[in-house]
């Protein structure tokens, strides 16, 4: 899901991805990049919020204090920003910035695992 996910965030957004709204003179304003990771985030965790809403439980979060918020700030923003800027970054950039997310991940795995909550 999250491959497709990415795929499609990024094709989503306008074939000029330098475009920024509420721009004047195309100077300041906001990045289609943020915005277009913004709505997919905010419909993800919509769609996450309804699944764990159903009544047949068709979606569980396991734990108590996981929800929309933590979802939404957590794991999709990162997510559907790294989909939209990676793929227009230098390939040095690119590659520094894979290798730091990787490392965040293992140390992540490394604490949560000693500390008992994965």
């Amino acid at each position: 899901m999250f491959s497709l996910a990415g795929i499609i965030s990024y094709k989503m957004m306008p074939h000029d991805h330098s475009k920024r709204y509420f721009a004047k003179n195309g100077k300041k304003g906001i990045s289609c990049k943020l915005v277009v990771a913004i709505e997919m985030a905010l419909l993800f965790a919509l769609v996450e919020s309804f699944l764990a809403g159903t009544s047949n439980h068709s979606f569980i979060w396991v734990y108590e204090w996981w929800g929309v918020l933590p979802v939404f700030i957590t794991t999709y923003i990162p997510f559907f920003l790294a989909s939209n800027y990676v793929p227009d970054m230098d390939p040095k950039k690119r590659k520094i910035f894979l290798i730091a997310i990787w490392g965040l991940v293992a140390l992540l795995l490394v604490v949560l695992i000693a500390c008992g909550i994965i």
